[in-house]
């Protein structure tokens, strides 16, 4: 027998809260809700774990009477993520604090002015586009989305005509973040490209260098890492995994 079939899902979610902590001791509890200076103020935006589009597709090939062949592809936009100070600039004890965004043609310091000025320049679209529309203003909490994430997994079914067992026995071969897989084997484990990734772009806009008591500013460098996604600590990794299974049916066959 020969046949195929293919299915397409899509999942829109929309999820708004004042704070995403979820685990695990009271003290993370605190700190999870970025701050705009004062930290009994919470307020209400999209959550850190909201994928807001969601697609998944599905895909069986009949090979003959014994062979099939099944994929799943999944696509997710990209995790929301905050603009913070590396520091803890509101004495509050947590390093939660949203960055002002400076713009580059009205900031007094030149170092900040230039080092927003290249930051907008190398910025992949969409970050730019969320600091472009927050320049002169906090940035908002979850106001920037990290890139869309793609996952594929295979799985190939073999069902035996052995000993005249009516093909009740099922061989197969399963693969896990074949993405990933094949990211570590074209360019090693130490240069991968983020392929079967869940990206997180890094947060941290601003760091602190100083501060003046005079004016009572901090003075800032620019991280020109700012939403890139290729830092080793800037994912959540899922293994590329091989499984083999073997499933036997025992026992007469259902009446149709």
């Amino acid at each position: 027998a020969h046949g195929a079939g293919f299915r397409l899902a899509y999942t829109l979610t929309r999820a708004r809260d004042q704070s995403s902590f979820s685990c695990c001791a009271a003290s993370h509890g605190f700190a999870d809700p970025t701050t705009a200076g004062d930290p009994s103020l919470r307020a209400w935006a999209t959550s850190d774990y909201e994928r807001r589009h969601a697609l998944l597709a599905t895909a069986t090939l009949a090979i003959g009477d014994a062979v099939e062949l099944g994929v799943i592809g999944r696509l997710l936009s990209g995790l929301p993520f905050t603009p913070l100070v590396g520091s803890d600039i509101n004495g509050d004890g947590a390093r939660n604090d949203r960055a002002f965004l400076f713009d580059p043609a009205t900031a007094t310091d030149t170092a900040v002015a230039n080092g927003m000025r290249a930051l907008l320049a190398s910025v992949p679209g969409a970050v730019r586009r969320c600091l472009v529309n927050q320049l002169g203003h906090i940035a908002g909490r979850n106001a920037c989305n990290g890139p869309w994430q793609p996952t594929f997994d295979l799985q190939l079914n073999w069902r035996p005509d052995w000993f005249g067992s009516d093909r009740r026995l099922t061989l197969s071969v399963l693969s896990v973040n074949l993405l990933g897989g094949i990211d570590a084997w074209l360019h090693g484990p130490a240069n991968l490209s983020g392929w079967g990734i869940a990206a997180v772009p890094d947060p941290v806009l601003l760091y602190v260098r100083g501060f003046d008591p005079a004016t009572d500013r901090f003075h800032y460098v620019v991280n020109g890492h700012f939403g890139a996604t290729n830092g080793t600590n800037q994912g959540i990794t899922v293994p590329f995994q091989v499984a083999f299974q073997a499933n036997l049916t025992i026992g007469a066959d259902r009446p149709h």
